[in-house]
């Protein structure tokens, strides 16, 4: 397994060399009606965040302190480095998420998603992002989250990749959303890029870059979904 995973992080660090080095902020998908729905407030939640961290990164140990008491229970029942920067991403994306949305849309409905899933299932989750790739939401996973949340318009399923090829630090985001009836009616993809000046940067200093680009993210994504 060990040597699997280490082939599947060298094909990805080759592919990601590749990457363009510019900002992206692209509508994929984008049904008229929702946006006509979010400026009329129709309500709207994060379902599910996923994340992805590969590169220099790795070497984020220490991070979770920067975050009071939770961040360092966190960073203390896990064993990956990538894992403690994927859960800490999560919750300081959410808090953004909550802030920036409620200016477009006053119906925004804040999920903690760290009491819906545990440490011990983002872990496990993050952990397989990581070495095969995002999936895409079940039909039923969507379903079952309307019928729990009848309140609720629309589900977002955010996914977010952290990645540092060269002296280059990128945040990258693909933004789902689903209606009722688990279709698909908004496909956002906003990318962020930072030139790193230099290889000192401490494990702290990489997730206060990646956290600014994915504000930057955030804030592309709302104006893409709001626009007339």
């Amino acid at each position: 397994m060990r040597i699997k995973k280490i082939i599947v992080l060298g094909l990805l660090s080759i592919l990601f060399m590749g990457c363009k080095s510019t900002p992206t902020y692209q509508s994929k998908i984008l049904d008229s009606n929702f946006s006509e729905g979010i400026k009329k407030d129709k309500a709207i939640a994060v379902l599910r965040f996923d994340s992805w961290i590969i590169g220099r990164i790795n070497g984020s140990a220490g991070i979770g302190g920067a975050f009071g008491a939770l961040g360092v229970l966190i960073e203390n029942s896990l064993n990956e480095n990538e894992e403690i920067f994927g859960i800490n991403l999560q919750n300081e994306s959410m808090k953004v998420l909550a802030k920036e949305f409620n200016k477009v849309n006053s119906n925004y409905k804040a999920i903690d998603l760290g009491k819906k899933f545990s440490n011990k299932e983002l872990t496990k989750r993050y952990k397989s992002n990581r070495m095969w790739g995002f999936s895409a939401l079940k039909k039923n996973e969507v379903l079952r989250f309307f019928a729990d949340n009848p309140s609720i318009d629309y589900a977002i399923h955010i996914q977010s990749r952290v990645r540092d090829p060269r002296d280059l630090l990128f945040t990258d985001t693909d933004w789902f959303i689903y209606d009722k009836k688990a279709v698909i009616i908004a496909e956002i993809n906003t990318s962020s890029v930072e030139k790193l000046e230099n290889d000192s940067n401490t494990g702290q200093d990489y997730f206060n870059k990646a956290l600014k680009l994915q504000k930057t993210n955030i804030n592309e994504f709302l104006k893409l979904i709001s626009k007339s």
